[in-house]
C-alpha cells in the first residue's frame, strides 16, 4: 500500500515538473498578455490591470469563465518550483539554466507579492483643486476611523485641466487625460496622466481611473493611487534572467569548443 502511495506521489510530482506543463502554461500566459495588451489599448492601463493582469478568473464576453493571469502564473510557479527540486541537475555546467529558473520564480513570486501587498487609494480633484490626501479603496464614512482611511502622499497634485475625446458620432469617451501640477518638497513640475500614461513617484503610481461632470460645465478627475513596495523585484528578476541566459549560452559554447565534432574528410 505504501509503495502504491509512493509511486502515485512520484508520478504526480513528475507531472507537476514536466516540461510539457511548462510549455502549456507559457502559451496560456502569452495569450493572456496579448489579450490584456489589446484590452489595455481600448480601456487603459488601470482597467487592464484590474480586469486581466490582476485577475484570477476572467470572463470571456462577460459570461464564459476562463483562468486569469494570476491563476496561470501560480500554475507556472508550481511547475518551475517542482522542476528546480525534482527535474534539474545541480551541476556547474547547469548553473546558468538553474539561474534562469530561479529568476523566473522570483519574477512570478514577486508578482504575487506585489498583488498581495499593494495598497490602493483614490484621489478625486476638481479643476483648479489640489490635494496630497488620498482615500483608501472601499473606505466607509466613519467618524471613528476617518484617519485610518486616508494616506498623506509625498507630493501634492493639482488638477490644471481635464480633457476627454469622444468616439465619433457617439457620447462614449474614447480617451481622457488630466494635466496636473506636481509639487514636492523643493520642486514644481507639470505632467499629463492619461489612460495609458500613469505617473510614477517613489513607491506610488497614479492611474487615470475615471471622471465626473456636474452638468454645469465643471469636471473632476479621479486617480487610482497604488502604493507598491515591491516594484524593484521585476527588475532584479530580469537582471538575473539575463545573467542566467548568458551563463547558459557560454557554458554550451565552451562545451562545444572543448569537444568539437570530427569533420568528415571527403576523398
Amino acid at each position: 500500500m505504501n509503495k502504491k502511495r509512493s509511486s502515485g506521489l512520484s508520478s504526480f510530482i513528475r507531472r507537476l515538473a514536466s516540461l510539457k506543463l511548462t510549455v502549456i502554461a507559457l502559451a496560456l500566459l502569452a495569450a493572456l498578455v496579448i489579450a490584456g495588451t489589446i484590452y489595455q489599448a481600448e480601456n487603459g492601463i488601470y482597467a487592464a490591470q484590474r480586469d486581466v493582469f490582476g485577475a484570477w478568473i476572467i470572463r470571456l464576453f462577460g459570461v464564459i469563465p476562463l483562468p486569469g493571469l494570476l491563476l496561470i502564473s501560480m500554475l507556472l510557479f508550481i511547475n518551475l518550483l517542482a522542476a528546480v527540486f525534482f527535474r534539474l541537475q545541480y551541476r556547474w555546467r547547469q548553473a546558468g539554466l538553474l539561474l534562469v529558473h530561479y529568476s523566473l520564480l522570483l519574477f512570478i513570486g514577486g508578482g504575487f507579492f506585489i498583488a498581495v501587498t499593494a495598497q490602493e487609494y483614490f484621489l478625486t480633484l476638481r479643476e483648479g483643486e489640489s490635494s496630497d490626501v488620498a482615500i483608501s479603496v472601499g473606505a466607509e464614512e466613519s467618524q471613528l476611523d476617518r484617519n485610518q482611511e486616508k494616506v498623506i502622499l509625498p507630493i501634492k497634485i493639482k488638477l490644471l485641466d481635464f480633457e476627454k475625446t469622444m468616439h465619433p458620432g457617439s457620447g462614449i469617451p474614447r480617451s481622457f487625460s488630466s494635466r496636473v501640477e506636481i509639487v514636492s518638497a523643493n520642486t514644481r513640475r507639470r505632467a499629463v496622466i492619461s489612460m495609458n500614461r500613469p505617473l510614477r513617484y517613489q513607491d506610488y503610481t497614479f492611474y487615470q481611473s475615471s471622471y465626473a461632470e456636474d452638468g454645469l460645465g465643471g469636471e473632476s478627475s479621479t486617480f487610482s493611487v497604488v502604493r507598491n513596495s515591491g516594484r524593484w523585484l521585476p527588475y532584479i528578476a530580469s537582471a538575473l534572467l539575463f545573467l542566467g541566459l548568458a551563463g547558459h549560452f557560454l557554458a554550451m559554447l565552451a562545451a562545444a569548443l572543448k569537444n568539437p565534432r570530427s569533420a568528415k574528410v571527403r576523398p
